[in-house]
């Protein structure tokens, strides 16, 4: 390799690396973009989500509140309990009966344990208790915050707390209890205490959860863990004073944020349940919430280098085998531009630029071959164009002549001569006139029409009464040029000629339809039979026979108008015959003639 291709061979390399590596910037930039409006999206996810949660975990709370209280209202007022606990000679029996009584009165569908302790210290359950069970429950009793402070005489509050289990064995886990003071004329009888399942409430924490990992927690407005789905309450508690000052900080009813605990990363996030007065807490890991996101962003660092790898390697394997040796051909390229087309590529070595060499080389022949049709080609076009021209002068001389006719016709006096010679020369003028148009205006052929009738009068030396009944809209409809003669011709040579029974009568009618355009062209000559018409429509129909005039108008007509072209023969022997056509028009054609 020559010294100067391999430095510019070499700066080459270096530039499309560094150039990669620009590329790659903003496909770095969009990565990073894309991960953090992703993370972005999923915490807006992750919120509406856990918020979802929230409002159907207070729902569900509230109307289990609601209903406790009103059945703890109602079965603390009642006279029949009041009276029991009133009489000193009352039995356990009486009291359990009682119980059992009052709660299939009040009826709750929520499973409770019903349990009242009497003021003197008895303890009466819907269902046995033994010594130990009832000592528990006591004692669960008096350690709830707010006994102490408890007025005993006062019927109208309603407390509720998260204490564990009181039975043998326990149940893991805290249960909720609800209490309310039992009074009756102003004395105090003893205190309604209303257990309630705990797999209830845990049922709704563990709905509430965003994923497997997600711990979430109830805690009361002074920080202290009430109940939670992850039974590690010593970790539990600690994080719901740490909770509890995080939203004290933010002073919001609800809020997230990133926060640590356990030695890693957590996404906290905390709704307040004011009708409770107790706070929802969901503490997620971060590196489960946006698992997805790392995964996205170490693949697409991964795949950024292994790009720039790729495409390196393979710029420089492309410039060795092939940017080198296309500099040797640059030359020759070169003197392609200039119009030089004789030289060819002679080139012995690696396979792919043989390849490339023969190409050029087929190309340089197809060129020159082209150049050289092209050139026959404009030749022919030039004498076809002289051909044009020439078959001009046809017309005109027939023009000519026919004008030195009626002018010779005119000497003569053979007024008949002149005006067939003036019929026919307008003929010839409509025949010759811009024949590259297909559309005329219907008052075009009319026109033709009436000179076409002038002439075959003279020609059949018989009058030929022409009636048009053309409503004025229908005027300036364009149809297919040529389109009246033949079926006039027909009419005139198939059912005039030669036959005199009466005066020939040739109506043209034109009038708007649903279709478009409804044309008829009728007679009253000669006619048809039955047989000799559908012969004549089979004949139109295949294009064959003695009638080519009519099946090409009939064709001509399909092709320019479309589908909805109809055609429809009539005739009657000794009656005469008549063409209907229903011709669409487009919607503008009439504005645009």
């Amino acid at each position: 390799m020559k010294p100067a291709l391999f430095r510019r061979s070499y700066w080459k390399l270096v530039s499309f690396i560094v150039l990669s590596v620009v590329l790659m910037v903003p496909l770095v930039f969009q990565s990073i973009w894309i991960s953090v409006v992703s993370s972005r999206t999923i915490d807006r996810l992750y919120e509406n989500s856990v918020s979802r949660q929230i409002e159907s975990l207070e729902t569900v709370l509230n109307l289990y509140m609601n209903q406790l209280e009103d059945f703890s209202r109602s079965m603390s007022a009642d006279d029949e309990l009041s009276r029991l606990l009133k009489d000193q000679n009352r039995t356990n029996g009486e009291m359990v009966v009682a119980i059992n009584v009052l709660s299939e009165k009040y009826h709750l569908r929520i499973p409770l344990n019903v349990h009242i302790l009497a003021a003197e210290g008895k303890v009466y359950s819907n269902f046995p208790l033994n010594n130990r069970e009832e000592n528990r429950l006591m004692e669960t009793v008096k350690n709830f915050p707010w006994m102490e402070s408890n007025l005993q005489i006062d019927h109208m509050v309603f407390y509720q707390d998260f204490a564990l289990d009181y039975h043998e064995p326990p149940t893991e886990g805290k249960q909720l209890y609800v209490s309310k003071n039992i009074v009756s004329d102003g004395r105090y009888l003893g205190l309604l205490v209303l257990q309630m399942n705990h797999s209830l409430i845990e049922r709704l924490l563990l709905r509430a959860k965003a994923t497997k990992e997600t711990t979430v927690f109830l805690m009361n407005d002074k920080g202290r863990l009430l109940v939670a789905s992850d039974l590690n309450e010593t970790q539990l508690s600690q994080a719901s004073i740490n909770s509890q000052a995080l939203i004290r900080d933010k002073k919001a009813t609800n809020g997230a944020q990133r926060v640590r605990w356990k030695g890693e990363n957590y996404e906290f996030f905390y709704q307040v349940l004011p009708e409770l007065s107790w706070t929802f807490v969901e503490l997620t890991p971060s590196h489960v919430l946006y698992s997805d996101t790392n995964i996205i962003k170490r693949i697409t660092v991964i795949t950024l280098f292994y790009s720039l790898l790729i495409a390196t390697v393979f710029f420089f394997l492309l410039t060795r085998k092939i940017t080198v040796p296309l500099q040797r051909f640059s030359m020759l390229v070169r003197h392609m531009q200039t119009g030089h087309l004789t030289r060819r590529i002679k080139y012995k070595g690696l396979y792919e630029v043989e390849v490339l060499a023969t190409g050029i080389n087929a190309m340089l022949d197809r060129i020159q071959t082209q150049i050289e049709t092209i050139r026959e080609e404009e030749n022919n076009r030039r004498k076809l164009e002289v051909d044009r021209l020439q078959a001009q002068i046809s017309p005109h001389f027939v023009q000519n002549s026919l004008i030195s006719l009626r002018w010779l016709a005119e000497e003569q006096n053979d007024r008949p001569l002149v005006e067939a010679l003036i019929s026919l020369t307008q003929i010839l003028e409509y025949s010759f006139r811009q024949p590259d148009i297909i559309l005329g205006p219907l008052q075009d052929e009319l026109n033709y029409i009436r000179h076409y009738v002038q002439f075959q009068e003279a020609i059949i030396c018989k009058p030929i009464q022409l009636i048009l009944q053309i409503e004025e809209a229908c005027r300036h409809i364009p149809i297919p040029k040529m389109t009246l003669q033949p079926l006039v011709e027909n009419a005139i040579f198939h059912g005039f000629k030669g036959w005199d029974k009466r005066e020939s009568v040739l109506t043209i009618t034109a009038e708007r339809s649903e279709r478009g355009l409804r044309l008829v062209i009728s007679d009253n000559g000669r006619g048809m039979t039955a047989d000799e018409t559908d012969a004549l429509r089979r004949e139109i129909a295949q294009t064959v026979g003695k009638r080519i005039g009519l099946a090409n108008v009939v064709q001509r007509l399909k092709l320019n108008m479309g589908l909805e072209f109809r055609f429809n023969l009539v005739s009657e022997a000794d009656v005469g015959t008549a063409f209907e056509f229903d011709i669409p028009i487009q919607v503008g054609e009439e504005a645009d003639l």
